[in-house]
């Protein structure tokens, strides 16, 4: 634990911004060391990423006799729970009644899905109050820097695993026996054989994911939408089954609350490089990733990386079915490629529209754009597959 005195805490003034050409991380504590020494900055890859606050943005300073620190607040549940969460069960052990200080989001973005009439400072995400519950703290002690604030004492852990490609990234056997104990006091009782975790109602990642829902129904797995669910019972059906498949996204992040759980994950991968095993290996029973991908679709951030998160994926029906069946899931009596690839047909279209591209002259609305090479290339690969 790091304890900091007469120190600043400013709201996030760029955060997450990186790929619009800002700061990724740019707000929070004002600390004394800013040297790569000071774990309790804000890591990715095993190094700090945060920036110095721009401390002349708020001349107005409030005070607060003390707190703990944990991170930036902001509507991304992936993002919070696989670079923030990890402090709070460390911090609510330290002390349960203590102020939990978060930074409010205040970047200004352009980008559409940005556009709030509110922010995490008035209308803090349902998830927050939750995730602080699970590890036993009280939603009323969160206090959400919205000034710049002075703490007499500022107490603040690392983060105990973040993002990045490197193994060192992911938990500790220490962390995930710290999570395992805070997961104890649920009561399963009973274990079902499968649960498909779908994400189809949040976004459209995955051409024909709705198809993929009726396709593992009819096989008997179980389907769920985390997003109307409370993050308790997420973590009791995560606990429940013997396999849990999860379409790559925010949703499979929830394990990060978790320690060791019973079952296996298989994840549906919707782009080529995205590593989940360093965090997934060590709590799961079994962990295999499907790779039936045969076309993304997806536009460029104005820095020029390919934006693939918001891109849209259509997989091959077949390899996808044998793939699944060699992870222990048998989708074949049910399975109708072409009423696959009809779906997907459709979600593609939708994307396209929803998007801003046209076909016929590659236009984007927002704040990415499509090469018309790399529009024209995927493109092809897809609509082969999907007009047979």
């Amino acid at each position: 634990m790091r304890t900091e005195k007469n120190i600043s805490v400013f709201p996030m003034q760029s955060y997450l911004m990186a790929l619009f050409g800002g700061d990724e991380h740019r707000g929070g504590p004002n600390w004394s060391d800013w040297s790569d020494v000071n774990t309790s900055r804000f890591f990715r890859n095993n190094n700090p990423v945060d920036s110095i606050p721009e401390t002349q943005c708020d001349i107005t300073e409030k005070f607060q006799e003390s707190g703990v620190w944990i991170g930036p607040l902001s509507w991304h549940f992936g993002h919070f729970v696989s670079e923030v969460a990890s402090r709070l069960p460390y911090s609510m052990n330290f002390s349960p009644s203590a102020p939990i200080i978060f930074a409010a989001d205040l970047t200004v973005r352009s980008q559409k899905e940005y556009r709030k009439s509110f922010s995490p400072q008035t209308h803090p995400p349902l998830y927050l109050s939750q995730i602080i519950e699970w590890f036993g703290g009280d939603p009323k002690n969160i206090i959400t820097i919205g000034n710049a604030t002075r703490f007499e004492e500022l107490y603040s852990f690392p983060q105990a695993e973040h993002l990045g490609n490197i193994d060192a990234c992911g938990p500790s056997s220490f962390h995930i026996d710290v999570l395992t104990e805070n997961s104890r006091r649920m009561k399963i009782e009973n274990r079902d054989k499968a649960v498909f975790v779908s994400r189809s109602h949040v976004k459209k990642t995955i051409a024909g994911e709705e198809y993929l829902e009726k396709a593992f129904s009819d096989a008997g797995v179980d389907v769920i939408f985390p997003e109307k669910m409370t993050i308790e019972a997420q973590m009791c059906a995560y606990m429940s089954y013997e396999t849990i498949i999860f379409p790559e996204g925010s949703a499979l992040h929830g394990l990060q609350l978790l320690g060791k759980i019973p079952g296996r994950v298989i994840l549906i991968q919707r782009r080529q490089t995205h590593p989940f095993r360093k965090y997934i290996d060590p709590r799961a029973a079994g962990f295999t990733e499907v790779n039936a991908i045969i076309a993304q679709v997806f536009g460029r951030w104005p820095v020029g990386r390919h934006d693939t998160a918001n891109g849209i994926s259509i997989l091959d029906p077949d390899k996808f079915v044998a793939d699944m069946k060699n992870a222990g899931i048998d989708l074949e009596k049910v399975w109708s490629s072409r009423q696959m690839m009809k779906a997907a047909r459709a979600d593609f279209f939708t994307w396209l529209r929803d998007t801003g591209i046209s076909i016929g002259s590659v236009s984007v609305a927002s704040a990415t754009c499509l090469t018309r090479t790399a529009f024209k290339g995927a493109l092809k690969l897809a609509m082969d597959k999907v007009t047979r």
